[in-house]
Formats: structure tokens, C-alpha cells, sequence
């Protein structure tokens, strides 16, 4: 019986196809912004706020070389709890978010984060600069957010490439009634009434995922 030759190459092969649909737990296709409690604003204030805009707006802080960049976390979904539960007095994630798919961000640019010692960030080229996070074995360490950056100004939200995080079932009611209002357009015209739109956005609640 000819079982044929053996070839590394094929297993390499085979092992690269395995590897490329590997299923992976710790990581997601999706990338999560969360919004936070600040400058005397909750995490759902800001969220309201982005939703009615309708766009991400890019900061610098904390980001060292004062690069404009939106933030992003790999975090699967089902474990973003783990996220808001590292709540303290300086970055305190609320149960509000936007959720993006991986690739529609990549094709935007956004990218994951280096974590490395800043003694390591004079060597990054000028054009990678803004994908450094600062780590240091038991002294500094946010792999934790499993960070992605957007280097941008702004990011507009479509409604049809993102949906809208909330805590539970009773904020998705809440913010679709608020939405419809605000996407509500009753005016007068000549012989009637202009059609209202429907409620564009999608919803998912944390509350489902526990």
C-alpha cells in the first residue's frame, strides 16, 4: 500500500490552516469602547452623549506622545465584566459601550497596542509611537485591557456597523424610546404628515451575558 512521502512542508501546511481557524476563547472578533465615569460625568452621561453625536471622539490622554487616538478593548464580550469590575479612582468603566467588529476597525486603521517599558518607546519608528502602553513586570501592567488604538480625530458611528452596549433589558426600553423620540421627525407639510423612521440602532445587555 503507498501511503505516499512525507513532507514537512505539508505539515507546516496543514498546521498554518489549523492556526488560521483556531478557535480562540481569550480573544474576540469584536472590539469594545467603553465609556467612563469623568470630569464629574457617569459613564452613561458620556454614552448619551456619543450616541447623539453619533461619532467617537479622539483624546490624548494618556497617551504618551500626545497622539489623538479612540481605545478599544480585544476583551470577548461574555468577559467584559472583568473590566468594569477593575473599577478605581482613575479609571472607572461604566456598563456602556459600543461594539465594532474587529475587521470593519482594522480596515479603519485601528490596530493592538505594544506593551512594553517606556525606555522602549524611543525606538519604535515615528509612525507606530501612539501603539505604545507603557509595561513593567509587577510594577506596571494593562495587558489587562487587552488594548487596540485608533489613531483619529473622530470615528462617525453607523448605526449599522455598531451596536450599543447597556447594562440590561430595562436601559435597552429606556434608549429605545428615548431614540425614536429624538429620530422622530413629525413635520407639516403642504397636505400631511412626513413619515417617522424607525429606530436604527442594535442593543445587547450585559445582563444577558452573566
Amino acid at each position: 500500500m503507498d501511503c505516499g512521502s512525507f513532507s514537512w512542508s505539508d505539515v507546516s501546511s496543514n498546521c498554518d490552516k489549523i492556526q488560521n481557524i483556531m478557535i480562540r476563547f481569550d480573544i474576540s472578533n469584536s472590539l469594545i469602547h467603553l465609556t467612563r465615569d469623568k470630569n464629574g460625568y457617569t459613564s452613561e452621561n458620556i454614552f448619551d452623549k456619543i450616541v447623539h453625536e453619533r461619532k467617537l471622539i479622539g483624546s490624548k490622554e494618556n497617551i504618551r506622545g500626545k497622539f489623538n487616538c479612540i481605545c478599544f478593548s480585544e476583551t470577548p464580550i461574555n468577559a467584559i465584566g472583568q473590566i468594569i469590575a477593575q473599577n478605581d479612582n482613575k479609571f472607572h468603566y461604566g456598563a456602556f459601550g459600543f461594539l465594532f467588529r474587529k475587521n470593519f476597525l482594522f480596515e479603519k486603521g485601528a490596530r493592538p497596542v505594544y506593551y512594553q517599558p517606556d525606555s522602549d518607546f524611543k525606538l519604535l519608528p515615528e509612525e507606530l509611537k501612539y501603539r505604545h502602553v507603557n509595561f513593567e513586570i509587577e510594577k506596571v501592567d494593562w495587558t489587562w485591557e487587552r488594548e487596540w488604538r485608533l489613531k483619529s480625530d473622530e470615528l462617525i458611528l453607523d448605526p449599522q456597523s455598531v451596536t450599543l452596549i447597556v447594562q440590561d433589558r430595562c436601559k435597552i426600553e429606556e434608549y429605545k424610546e428615548k431614540l425614536n423620540s429624538e429620530n422622530t421627525s413629525i413635520s407639516m407639510v403642504l397636505d400631511g404628515i412626513m413619515p417617522t423612521r424607525k429606530l436604527e440602532w442594535h442593543f445587547i445587555a450585559l445582563e444577558d451575558l452573566c
